[in-house]
């Protein structure tokens, strides 16, 4: 079977400084069948399951879609210092899954969801645009 080996990497970042890397989750190796090699992603429908409007690097935009996923989350009572766990549950707001669809959504709901049909922003790549410290387009997307 022909076909490409892909690597992938999430990593979590920063809130003060988003060009700084905190740790990387887990990079994962992927063997894609030439009937989904990366070209073939490019041709899949996205829909936009963000609150905001995603920007490429090569100006497409695409719109949110109004769907938005979240990842459910609890909270423990603060201690004396004022910190308190949060725990973090269930995905929500995802559409069922539809061939040829692949759906944007936040780097978070992508990690704690199994699904294969969900890609973040490449918020972390070094083709990022930033400007003033904020992302203005991203070169494409990270896959689990």
């Amino acid at each position: 079977m022909t076909g490409v080996v892909r690597e992938d990497s999430l990593f979590f970042f920063s809130p003060l400084n988003h060009s700084k890397a905190l740790y990387m989750v887990k990079t994962v190796r992927k063997f894609l069948p030439i009937s989904q090699n990366a070209n073939n992603y490019m041709k899949a429908n996205f829909i936009n399951c963000t609150p905001h409007a995603l920007v490429l690097n090569d100006g497409t935009v695409i719109p949110a879609s109004g769907q938005v996923a979240r990842v459910a989350a609890s909270f423990t009572q603060f201690d004396e210092n004022g910190v308190c766990k949060q725990v973090f549950g269930d995905v929500q707001g995802i559409p069922a899954p539809q061939e040829g669809t692949l759906y944007i959504v936040s780097a978070l709901v992508l990690a704690a969801s199994d699904r294969t049909d969900l890609v973040a922003p490449a918020t972390g790549h070094p083709d990022c645009k930033r400007e003033n410290g904020m992302i203005k387009s991203v070169p494409g997307f990270v896959c689990k």
